[in-house]
């Protein structure tokens, strides 16, 4: 789930916004298979916004992120963007259990 944050903070910096969000997804994905959760994620980049589909336990859940709210998250630090998508999925009634990665999330 890569909670090393220098190396975190390196990637935030230098990764253009689409692969960034694309990483951040990524983390998130690993860490629900981790939990064993049946996860499907689906991402499309539209022209102002991504839209990410996340599927857990055959329920979805849509989530639309500016690029703009996008590139801000990315530059206000290495694990805001992954706290927001959290948030976002814990808003929706998914329990998150304590790991390294949520811990450094901060959720």
């Amino acid at each position: 789930m890569n909670a090393n944050g220098m190396a975190r903070g390196y990637l935030a910096k230098n990764m253009n916004n689409g692969e960034f969000i694309h990483f951040v997804l990524d983390c998130i994905l690993r860490q629900l298979k981790e939990w064993n959760h049946d996860v499907r994620l689906e991402s499309y980049e539209l022209e102002e916004c991504y839209k990410v589909i996340l599927t857990i336990e055959g329920a979805p859940q849509m989530i639309l992120l500016s690029k703009v709210l996008c590139r801000l998250k990315q530059s206000e630090g290495p694990y805001a963007l992954d706290r927001y998508l959290w948030e976002k999925i814990k808003s929706n009634g998914h329990v998150l259990h304590e790991t390294h990665y949520i811990k450094t999330v901060h959720i």
